[in-house]
């Protein structure tokens, strides 16, 4: 197997779904774009396959190997040294937003694969024909945001451990002309924020931004459809179909539900953006008077 290319983007993934499940990417599919367009964009957050922005260094490290010297003065390897990363994140894609996001990985056991100049990606071990993510140590990971200087642009510093037990003889490389998509320019689901207000048992107003901008002008996502909103009556726990999405402002919503799921008094509903290339994590409650 060819050595990979100099390292230029991370991809992470849960190691298991919330169901139980091991997440890696089926080499029996890899060079299906539909296959891959699938895994990262996938509406449950435990099976996604989530790129960082490209990256302008990805140093990597090795402890030394613990060793025992014996009387004779020979000397035995007795633990093999971890394996170290540094990701730096540099230039408009280096923003404290994308921090926070990196930052909350922290909370979740993920692996990561690792994509090269070349576009081939690599990763951990092979089995039954799935390449699996490299596990890091989630315990060791420190995102730092450095913001401009007047000698260096701002930056996200990404540094993390590999599991103990991650050995490169046990990496693999799938070549880039065997996969389905460009992992050099594919892009990621963004990030939203919604929120709900004025709920009524007709509808409610939600709006909807990026996680992107000034405090108190966030990027508004505008032109939804009302097949793109999902909203759940959580009281009665049924689904509640959305039949006009009136844009009253950039990234405001006048939603009006079916009138056959209109919510009673007092029941909460939820409401979330299900499009393709927005993340649907982020959803919001709102209580019917």
């Amino acid at each position: 197997m060819p050595a990979p290319g100099i390292a230029k983007r991370v991809y992470r993934i849960p190691l298991y779904t919330n169901a139980g499940v091991r997440n890696g990417i089926d080499l029996f599919q890899i060079g299906d774009s539909v296959y891959m367009n699938g895994l990262l964009s996938n509406a449950d957050p435990s099976a996604r396959l989530s790129p960082l922005p490209k990256s302008v260094t990805i140093a990597r490290t090795q402890a030394d190997n613990l060793t025992e010297t014996y009387d004779d003065q020979s000397i035995a390897n007795t633990f093999d040294g971890v394996i170290s990363l540094e990701n730096t994140i540099a230039g408009v894609n280096a923003s404290p937003a994308m921090a926070r996001e990196i930052k909350n990985d922290e909370c979740v056991a993920f692996g990561e694969y690792i994509v090269d100049v070349c576009g081939n990606i690599n990763g951990g071990s092979v089995e039954n024909g799935i390449l699996y993510p490299r596990e890091v140590n989630t315990d060791s990971v420190d995102v730092r945001y450095m913001p401009n200087e007047y000698t260096a642009k701002q930056k996200i510093m990404v540094s993390y451990q590999y599991d103990v037990l991650v050995d490169d003889a046990d990496f693999y490389t799938v070549n880039a002309e065997d996969i389905g998509v460009d992992l050099l320019t594919v892009q990621g689901l963004k990030a939203l924020n919604i929120t709900l207000d004025t709920p009524l048992t007709t509808g409610v107003n939600a709006t909807v931004t990026t996680i992107f901008g000034y405090d108190n002008d966030l990027e508004p996502v505008t032109g939804l459809l009302p097949g793109e909103f999902t909203a759940f009556n959580v009281t009665q726990i049924s689904a509640i179909t959305v039949t006009a999405a009136a844009e009253v402002a950039d990234g405001v919503y006048a939603l009006t539900y079916d009138a056959g799921d209109q919510p009673s008094s007092a029941d909460v509903v939820e409401v979330y953006v299900s499009k393709s290339g927005l993340s649907p994590d982020d959803r919001d409650t709102a209580t019917t008077p």
